[in-house]
Formats: C-alpha cells, sequence, structure tokens
C-alpha cells in the first residue's frame, strides 16, 4: 500500500508541477493559452450511440416476440389436429381398451377393511 500512496503522491506532485509550467509558459508567451476542451459532441456521439443500440436491441426483442406468438399458433393448430386425430375419429374404448382397473391400497396396513358384517370401515 506504501507503494501506491508514493506512486499517488508522485503522480499528483508531476501533475501539479505541470500545471505550473504551462502557466509560467503562458504568462511568459512561449505557449498560447490552452482551450477547454469541448466535449459535448463526443457525449452527443455516445448517446445517439447507446440510443441506436438500445432501438435496436427493442426491435429484436419485439421481432422475437412476434416468432414466439406464430410458434404457439402453430404448436396449438398441431396439438387440436392430433387431439381430433387421437379422440374424434374412434370410440374411447378404442383408444383405450374395455377393462377392470386394478385396485391398490395407497396405505396398506396388513387389516382387512371390511368389518365382522361385511361391510367397509368408514372414513
Amino acid at each position: 500500500m506504501a507503494y501506491q500512496e508514493g506512486t499517488l503522491d508522485r503522480w499528483a506532485s508531476e501533475l501539479k508541477r505541470k500545471a505550473q509550467l504551462e502557466t509560467e509558459a503562458v504568462r511568459l508567451g512561449i505557449m498560447a493559452k490552452p482551450q477547454p476542451v469541448d466535449r459535448t459532441n463526443f457525449y452527443m456521439g455516445k448517446q445517439i450511440e447507446l440510443l441506436e443500440t438500445i432501438k435496436h436491441k427493442q426491435d429484436t426483442i419485439a421481432q422475437l416476440e412476434d416468432e414466439i406468438r406464430t410458434h404457439k399458433v402453430h404448436m396449438q393448430r398441431v396439438h387440436d389436429l392430433h387431439s381430433e386425430e387421437t379422440y374424434n375419429s374412434k370410440p374411447s374404448w378404442d383408444t383405450t381398451g374395455i377393462s377392470v382397473l386394478p385396485y391398490r391400497d395407497p396405505h396398506p396396513t396388513g387389516l382387512s377393511k371390511r368389518t365382522p358384517t361385511g361391510g367397509f370401515f368408514s372414513g
């Protein structure tokens, strides 16, 4: 840290010395008075460049959103055609078949669920 502080101090003193020399040169007429730097054109150019970049990216986003909407419409059409082909053209028993679904107790306890009279326990 001491090295950096020394470097910064040296840099600051060099800038101060340079400013003093320029002032002295202007006073003696050796050097013309430096004109202040006008950076408004630079900043305006940067601002226009950034606005163009933003506009371009917004246009890209709008184009992608439009493509997404188009793909969703096509996907819905394909889904409708698939549903029509699968479910509307033949009876449901041809699709699923006719059979009894096996029952599997979700919470097996190992005990019979029937009462001695043959009914089921409630609840």
